[in-house]
Parts: C-alpha cells; sequence; structure tokens
C-alpha cells in the first residue's frame, strides 16, 4: 500500500484527520470535533491549567465553519 504524505490527505475529500491539540497548532480545518470538554479532561484537572486553557483555545481556534464540543453530563 502506498503512503500518503500530510499533503496528500488535505486533498482527499470526505475524511477525517485524528491529531492531538498539539499537533493542530497552525492549521485550520472547515469542521473541528473536540470530545471530552469537561472539566478534568479539556483542560485536565492535573497539570498547569493555563496551559490546558491555551490548548482549549488552539482546539476551538482550528474550526473554520463548524465546532462541535461533545462532553458527558454527570446525571
Amino acid at each position: 500500500m502506498e503512503r500518503l504524505e500530510e499533503q496528500d490527505y488535505l486533498n482527499i475529500p470526505d475524511h477525517v484527520t485524528l491529531m492531538t491539540l498539539h499537533a493542530a497548532k497552525g492549521r485550520e480545518f472547515k469542521k473541528v470535533f473536540l470530545a471530552g470538554v469537561n472539566a478534568s479532561v479539556i483542560p485536565a484537572s492535573k497539570g498547569d491549567t493555563d496551559e490546558e486553557r491555551r490548548l482549549l483555545y488552539v482546539g476551538i481556534t482550528r474550526a473554520k465553519d463548524e465546532l462541535i464540543l461533545s462532553y458527558v453530563q454527570n446525571q
């Protein structure tokens, strides 16, 4: 199977790119899905809260047209 380079994936319609928030820095996408936007997940309860918030901001601002956030509602 031929290995596609990163730039090749951007030209394939109807595909999903899965990456970390760190890897998303400096990029833009038509639609962005952020999963786990709950306290203690994003931002994580451990670690530097300010850095976690900055990472969440990076994820949110990657969306050009549509942003979808998912979270768990505690019952």
